[in-house]
C-alpha cells in the first residue's frame, strides 16, 4: 500500500524489496530495490540492500560496486567496519 500511496518515495519500494526477498522472490526484490535506489540515491541502505540482492542473484561485480557506493555514502557506519 505504501508504494500505491507514495510511488515517488523510496521507503515503500525498499520495504517491498525486503518482503519479496523474504518470500524468495529475488527477481521481484531486485526490481523493487532498484526502484528504491532510483527514488533516493543518497540513502546508503538502498544501495546496501541492492548489493545483497545482486549478490544473491549472481551479479557479483554489481554487488561489490553497490556495496562500495553504500559505504561511500556513510563511511562511519559500523556495518562497514
Amino acid at each position: 500500500e505504501a508504494v500505491e500511496l507514495q510511488p515517488y518515495a523510496a521507503s515503500g519500494w525498499l520495504q517491498e524489496a525486503l518482503v519479496e526477498e523474504q518470500a524468495g522472490n529475488l527477481g521481484a526484490a531486485l526490481r523493487d530495490a532498484e526502484q528504491a535506489k532510483g527514488r533516493e540515491p543518497v540513502s546508503w541502505s538502498n544501495w546496501l540492500v541492492l548489493s545483497r540482492l545482486e549478490a544473491r542473484t549472481g551479479h557479483p561485480t554489481a554487488a561489490l560496486a553497490d556495496y562500495d557506493h553504500a559505504r561511500l555514502l556513510d563511511p562511519h557506519n559500523q556495518l562497514f567496519s
